[in-house]
């Protein structure tokens, strides 16, 4: 039910109580929207509420599978194109295997779904990339594991579980035209419950991770969450707990090494903005915020 909520670690509580109704009713990503928009002010905007009232302004609404598709494949796109920057031997020059990227991208047709910062990283000859726009571009391997997933693609790993990057290229990689024109073909999508439910464990596993980078001790996580009304057991299901908190590689995570915790903070991230961009939080993929709430879940 829609409440006074409380922004861990900053003191302020937002009053969400007028939507107790509409609450239990509304989507995950209407629910963040609604949040967002109270602490902006927005909602209050006489004529942004004049253009809901009339039916204008419409909620999120989450990508076709067609959409998914291309966004995957661009995503794997961007992974790639990372990956060629990093020092390897290679049996072929990483400037030709750039631009067998590019071509390839070009052939298949999905130049229109790439952003400009992704098509900036696919243009830029290689050892000239800014360092933490490849770093970042890497990481939205993890995001691209996600759209894998919701499409049918490839098997999520665990949440503490780097992405294998091997399997993710035999299974959305940009192998070759045929493979991408197949996986262009005619996609799937997983269930909107599935989908709800995955990003409801991203971002329970996200919050976790940044209330222990606040306060870096044992705590009753489980019990916490239990105590959230909007609380399913599902937001729980597939992570490994030891003393009702968070493990990390088999241990506690207040005994988990700082380098672990860490790399599992990055993945949900990457996997959070995955799931909400497929709940439809914004039409543009950079542009998804992981903030974590959990009474939006």
């Amino acid at each position: 039910m829609a409440r006074t909520v409380p922004v861990p670690g900053s003191g302020p509580q937002i009053d969400m109580s007028d939507l107790a109704v509409a609450w239990p009713t509304m989507t995950p990503a209407e629910r963040r929207h609604a949040y967002r928009a109270r602490i902006l002010g927005t909602d209050r905007n006489l004529f942004r509420r004049l253009l809901k009232r009339l039916g204008f302004e419409k909620g999120p609404v989450p990508p076709v599978p067609q959409r998914v598709a291309r966004r995957a494949l661009v995503l794997a796109a961007v992974v790639a194109r990372a990956e060629i920057d990093q020092p390897a031997s290679r049996d072929q020059d990483p400037e030709s295997i750039r631009m067998g990227l590019r071509n390839l991208v070009s052939k298949i047709g999905i130049q229109r779904e790439f952003e400009n910062r992704e098509l900036t990283l696919l243009n830029t000859p290689v050892g000239r990339v800014n360092a933490e726009l490849a770093i970042a571009a890497a990481w939205r391997a993890e995001g691209l594991a996600v759209l894998a997933w919701a499409l049918n693609w490839f098997r999520l790993p665990a949440y503490d579980q780097p992405l294998s990057r091997s399997e993710i290229a035999a299974s959305a990689g940009l192998r070759n035209r045929e493979q991408c024109n197949q996986l262009l073909k005619s996609p799937t999508l997983r269930s909107p419950v599935e989908i709800d439910q995955i990003a409801a464990r991203a971002t329970v596993v996200t919050w976790r991770l940044r209330t222990f980078r606040m306060s870096p001790i044992p705590w009753d996580f489980v019990g916490h969450l239990r105590r959230q009304p909007a609380f399913q057991e599902h937001w729980i299901t597939g992570l490994e707990l030891i003393d009702n908190d968070l493990a990390i590689d088999g241990r506690p995570i207040y005994d988990a090494a700082e380098e672990a915790v860490a790399r599992v903070e990055r993945i949900a991230i990457e996997r959070q903005i995955a799931a909400y961009w497929l709940q439809g939080d914004h039409v543009r993929y950079s542009q998804v915020d992981p903030s974590t709430l959990l009474s939006t879940c």
